[in-house]
């Protein structure tokens, strides 16, 4: 098998750069779609977290594992399939399927309170469905464009994504305050319904996939293979697992302990989070209208540096401005990081395994946070939130400053 590395470097020509990079109508179709889709899915789990807290948060926890629990299981078998009967079609299916989910349970719970059973099972059908979406979904881009335009791509779903994160909840607890659950779940249908139809008039150009004639788990067995043994497949893994572990819990887990340690009320670390947000956000933005770096591999784990330095503002102070200061670094990072990151993951895998690299990708992305939340919560209890924030900064610098000295990383370059 080639080296993605060496087939990424070669010769760079601005009279194709200009062309290759553009997003085709296609793609933005797609998109507009997708964003539809991603702000239904905001308010459905906004709307499932609050009705189920309505029974304690035993039953809360429980929804929520009911959605992570299948997809974890299932996301390389997912990719799998979404290689073999390819990534558009296996989409179209998961949006019919969440369209027969939504409405079933909206005529179920219609005039009834939902029960814990309902919102499990909703969550169970969410779960599954997301397995096999979320590799083909993840994939669609570089399928979309050219492979000089992935970096742009990525950056405008990254937009996309960030900004739905913002307006998903208050949307979402409008419309369960106006409609309950009931609304949640029609909102939903009705943009799985836009997506199946986008869907349909989108088309891959150029890209059939093959069906291959082995077994689907020799198939998923090869997708693992091809990451553990491709050293550059194996090194972004190693920066994104990082990342997940010990960047991401610490605006959504480690602010909010470390702002109730310095007696600051919500606003004061929405603040904070704000300031992460938002440089993340303007990074992406730039990434979207000017193009990401050449050099991909070495600004990802420059990115996770600085991201990592920024977080160690956080733990070592307890000013709320040096903290803002700290947490607007920590984004700027994480964009940069992100922004990079994507691109070489993407446009490394080969073109009949990006599926199955996605779902790996996922993966790598989840677990690691699943994990790193109870135990980075734990050592908060014993050693506060304060030490235990700086150990996700010092080893997501320790990450970075690996990552930087990588030949592998080093070397990588995208036209």
């Amino acid at each position: 098998m080639s080296d993605p590395a060496a087939a990424a470097t070669g010769p760079y020509t601005k009279e194709s750069s200009a062309a290759a990079t553009r997003l085709g109508s296609g793609f933005l179709l797609w998109l507009t779609g997708l964003a539809g889709s991603l702000l239904g899915d905001a308010v459905l789990y906004f709307a499932l977290g609050w009705v189920a807290s309505s029974f304690g948060g035993g039953s809360a926890g429980a929804v929520l594992t009911a959605v992570i629990v299948p997809r974890s299981v299932l996301l390389l078998f997912g990719g799998a399939i979404a290689d073999r009967r390819g990534a558009r079609q296996v989409m179209m299916a998961g949006d019919a399927v969440m369209i027969l989910v939504t409405l079933t349970a909206a005529l179920v719970s219609a005039g009834h309170h939902a029960s814990v059973w309902l919102l499990i099972a909703i969550a169970l059908c969410v779960g599954t469905v997301d397995a096999f979406y979320l590799p083909a979904s993840s994939s669609m881009p570089r399928r979309l464009v050219a492979d000089q335009a992935v970096p742009r791509a990525l950056a405008a779903r990254q937009v996309v994504g960030r900004v739905v994160a913002l307006c998903g909840a208050p949307i979402g607890g409008f419309v369960v305050g106006l409609s309950g659950l009931d609304g949640a779940l029609l909102l939903d249908a009705v943009t799985f319904t836009l997506m199946l139809v986008v869907l349909f008039f989108v088309r891959v150009p150029g890209r059939i996939e093959q069906t291959p004639e082995k077994g689907i788990f020799q198939e998923m067995g090869r997708g693992v293979r091809l990451v553990a043994q491709e050293p550059l497949l194996r090194a972004t893994m190693a920066l994104i697992a990082v990342s997940a572990g010990l960047l991401l819990p610490v605006t959504a887990l480690m602010v909010p302990l470390l702002a109730r340690q310095a007696h600051w009320d919500a606003r004061t670390a929405g603040l904070v989070i704000g300031a992460f947000s938002a440089s993340s956000v303007l990074v992406a933005v730039v990434a979207l209208s000017r193009g990401t770096a050449r050099r991909t591999g070495l600004c990802s784990a420059l990115g996770l540096l600085i991201a990592g330095l920024g977080v160690g503002l956080l733990a070592l102070t307890g000013s709320l401005v040096v903290c803002v200061a700290g947490s607007t670094v920590a984004g700027l990072g994480t964009g940069l990081f992100s922004t990079h990151i994507g691109p070489l993951v993407l446009r490394s895998a080969p073109e009949a395994y990006m599926s199955r690299v996605q779902s790996i990708n996922i993966l790598v992305q989840t677990l690691p946070l699943v994990v790193s939340n109870n135990l980075l919560g734990f050592w908060s209890d014993f050693a506060g939130a304060r030490q235990t924030t700086l150990i996700c900064a010092v080893v997501t610098v320790a990450a970075g400053i690996h990552g930087c000295l990588s030949p592998t990383l080093r070397s990588v370059t995208f036209d």
